[in-house]
């Protein structure tokens, strides 16, 4: 694991899709093609990966059956896809995973076609649409200097590191699909 990132006072630090050369010793792209790799990359615990594929099976069965009884046909934006609202049914049947494991999760199970949805297994390969890189910033110590920002973009991203300090007015901006952070310690200072 790299050494400490220090976000220096007064500066935003941006990690984005497409992290600057800044980033670089911090920074391991992930390729994604099935669940369980979203298990390797840290984003999804493995015992909560059974119960986010269930409910998401659930949901998705149980859309289709009342399909044309209950909802008026509406279409995912920018798609011809049918927007069946599965996501606050999957949230309530998956209440035991951390919501932004199913945010993890749901960000791939979307894009499966909802009819194969009840034969998704955790290797289910993605369709190249659907697979995507995440971006995972290591460190061993991260600190933010009073005035600093640490900015996350874009898709899913996933922040690993031993201790961070967040140091008066120090902050942790996310604008996008979401930040998995896990720390031994996290510590604000007054």
């Amino acid at each position: 694991m790299p050494e400490n990132l220090v976000v220096s006072a007064n500066t935003v630090l941006t990690v984005g899709d497409d992290p600057g050369p800044e980033l670089d010793a911090y920074v391991e792209r992930v390729e994604v093609r099935t669940f369980s790799d979203l298990v390797q990359a840290g984003l999804i615990r493995e015992k909560a990966l059974n119960g986010l594929l269930d409910a998401g099976k659930q949901v998705t069965v149980r859309a289709l059956e009342n399909l044309s009884t209950t909802r008026d046909t509406r279409f995912v934006p920018g798609t011809r896809r049918l927007d069946l609202g599965r996501y606050t049914a999957f949230s309530g049947a998956s209440a035991e995973a951390r919501p932004i494991e199913q945010a993890a999760f749901w960000r791939f199970f979307r894009e499966i076609e909802p009819t194969s949805a009840a034969k998704v297994t955790k290797d289910w390969e993605f369709a190249s649409t659907a697979a995507g890189r995440l971006i995972k910033l290591l460190t061993t110590d991260c600190t933010i200097e009073a005035g600093a920002t640490l900015e996350f973009t874009g898709a899913q991203k996933g922040f690993f590191c031993r201790h961070l300090l967040i140091r008066r007015t120090g902050r942790i901006v996310v604008r996008g699909g979401g930040v998995s952070i896990r720390a031994t310690s996290i510590k604000g200072e007054q």
